[in-house]
Formats: structure tokens, sequence, C-alpha cells
């Protein structure tokens, strides 16, 4: 299977408040026992059985990134 269709098999059911705040939400994770020196681990997907970790910086790059995914995921925006 699919990362995809896994994760729409376990979670697929979720449909998160559009409300949902990039910028909140990034400075939540400032908070989060991972970060170190102003940089969070992220677990990323790259391709099946491809999972590597980037160290990102919680700056507003990041908080454009997930206002895309936001704005773009049919979690968020369920038809």
């Amino acid at each position: 299977l699919e990362m995809s269709e896994l994760f729409e098999e376990f979670f697929g059911h979720i449909k998160l408040k559009k409300s949902f705040d990039a910028n909140r939400w990034v400075q939540e994770l400032k908070h989060d026992k991972k970060m170190r020196h102003g940089k969070m681990n992220f677990a990323i997907p790259v391709r099946n059985g491809d999972i590597r970790i980037f160290k990102t910086e919680l700056d507003d790059d990041l908080i454009s990134l997930v206002g895309e995914y936001l704005e773009t995921s049919r979690f968020f925006n369920p038809s």
C-alpha cells in the first residue's frame, strides 16, 4: 500500500476545523521538547520505506508551507 492509502485508511475519517491557524501551530511547536537550538526534527516520508529526519527552523517559510497545506488538504477542506 502507498503511504497515502494507509493514512486514508487509518485517519481518513478525521476532519479538522478550517479555522486551524498555521502561525499558531508553528508558535506552539516552539514549546515542544524536540526543539533544539531553534530547530525541530521532522520525520518526513520521502517514498515508501524511506523516512528521513529534517532539522527545520520554525520560521515564516514553515508557516507558509503549513498554510499552503491547510488550504489544499481535503482534511481541512472536506468536499
